[in-house]
């Protein structure tokens, strides 16, 4: 056999994320471990798959004719590779589930909790993964689906936002501020903040944020995760702009939110792969995350 297992699965990683170092990421390999894959191949069939472009990796009209068939295997042997897995758990279904952790406490609540009982022999996996993460976690498989706290920009991603909401301000119970009904952006830059890096999606919101009104404001921690943010108002190191869910679901009895005056819109959104075909227990589940209650309070 010309075209091996190994050489399907590195072109098709090429083929679904666009280039070799998102590939290399996908299957946890080398850069120049998948160069070589992709040229041998090419030589073994004697094919041109891609047209080097500006760094760039462009198919040819061959490698989009064979990418059609090497799905139809994909597939075959996804639909295998789970049977076999249900066999032996003995289990009639398993979904993998990627999520935000910020919404992870209240889907695993409202979602997740009735699902399994209403399917007892389905298997729900949870995932908890920061949003540069998700699309990974899909494109590879190691996920059924993704609740993503904000719709994920990838070709081969589909989102379905479920709902609307905005970023809140989070308070030490208190605060001075507490007392207002709504927050103004001009109020909170002149207290002491804790910040999300600004390379993290929230991180990026609350800085553009203030640079659209020409405020500046004073960092006194930065945090990876939004569950430290609100350990850290809690216990009245500073205010923090944070999603809606997080200080209702976390145990966070002095912290007090309040809307902004300023909106920071968030869309949370259900995430699959274009090439994913989702067995019956994923689309019966993601219907009970569309339908369920997304208000922020438990």
């Amino acid at each position: 056999m010309k075209f091996k297992i190994r050489q399907m699965e590195v072109f098709r990683a090429v083929m679904i994320s666009g280039s070799i170092t998102n590939a290399a990421k996908m299957l946890f390999v080398s850069q120049p471990a998948i160069s070589r894959i992709v040229a041998h191949t090419e030589s073994s069939l004697g094919l041109q798959l891609f047209k080097r472009s500006k760094g760039k990796l462009i198919p040819t009209p061959e490698a989009l004719r064979l990418f059609e068939q090497v799905e139809v295997v994909y597939d075959s042997a996804s639909r295998a590779s789970q049977f076999a897995e249900n066999l032996a758990g003995n289990l009639n279904g398993t979904i993998h589930l990627s999520i935000s952790p910020c919404l992870s406490r209240m889907v695993i609540a409202r979602a997740v909790a009735p699902f399994t009982k209403r399917y007892p022999d389905v298997s729900v996996h949870i995932h908890s993964r920061m949003l540069g993460e998700l699309p990974f976690d899909l494109l590879s498989s190691k996920s059924h689906v993704a609740v993503s706290v904000q719709p994920l920009e990838h070709a081969n991603l589909i989102s379905e936002t479920v709902t609307t909401t905005r970023m809140v301000c989070a308070l030490p119970r208190g605060h001075r501020l507490c007392d207002g009904e709504t927050v103004k952006l001009s109020d909170i830059a002149a207290e002491p903040m804790v910040m999300h890096a600004e390379k993290l999606t929230f991180g990026e919101l609350v800085r553009d944020a203030f640079k659209a009104e020409k405020l500046s404001h004073k960092a006194v921690s930065l945090v990876h995760q939004t569950d430290n943010a609100c350990s850290l108002v809690n216990a009245g190191v500073g205010l923090a702009i944070i999603d809606p869910y997080s200080a209702h679901w976390g145990g966070y009895p002095d912290v007090v939110t309040r809307p902004i005056s300023r909106t920071i819109p968030l869309r949370p959104s259900i995430v699959r792969s274009n090439f994913e075909n989702l067995g019956t227990e994923t689309e019966r589940f993601i219907k009970y995350v569309s339908k369920m209650n997304w208000e922020s309070a438990p």
